[in-house]
């Protein structure tokens, strides 16, 4: 019986991501076309069950039934119990996460926790970097701006939430 709705929840996560939802960065849907998400909040996911998320231990927020989770990279529907400990970006409506972004595993790189993303950059506004997967990061004082089109893995301080390095990988 457990299983069937875990099954269900599954399903239910990857038709949503597919699809659109309410909510999130002041926006009425969310639409995963490569169209900029700006998340309203973001961090490690230190507590995270079918009621709830904590990021960073802080801030913790209701679930919606109707969730969106996915990767931030490949825009695949994902299960969001799997991003306990990882690095994610939400959109809120009010005070519960309709849409979760999930990035990857905090790596500790020189004292700092780390957390790394690949993409296509395409621009940067107010702060933001801005990828052709929709992805939308903070920059830090003294990273410069890149060239449309090339492919970067973006270093992001999971304390800050803010890129502190960029590597190019190709252009």
């Amino acid at each position: 019986m457990r299983r069937r709705g875990w099954a269900r929840a599954a399903a239910l996560t990857a038709a949503i991501a597919v699809g659109a939802c309410g909510g999130g960065g002041g926006d009425d849907g969310l639409v995963l076309d490569g169209s900029p998400r700006v998340p309203d909040d973001e961090g490690v996911a230190t507590a995270l069950d079918r009621q709830g998320v904590t990021l960073d231990g802080e801030r913790t927020y209701e679930l919606s039934d109707e969730l969106a989770s996915f990767s931030t990279s490949t825009l695949a529907a994902e299960p969001f119990i799997q991003r306990r400990g990882q690095y994610v970006q939400v959109g809120l409506a009010g005070d519960t996460v309709v849409w979760m972004a999930g990035f990857a595993a905090v790596l500790p790189v020189a004292g700092t926790d780390s957390v790394f993303y690949t993409g296509t950059y395409e621009n940067q506004i107010e702060g933001r970097a801005t990828f052709a997967d929709g992805t939308t990061l903070r920059v830090a004082d003294g990273v410069q701006p890149l060239e449309p089109g090339t492919e970067v893995q973006a270093q992001i301080d999971a304390t800050t939430h803010e890129v502190i390095a960029v590597t190019i990988l190709s252009r």
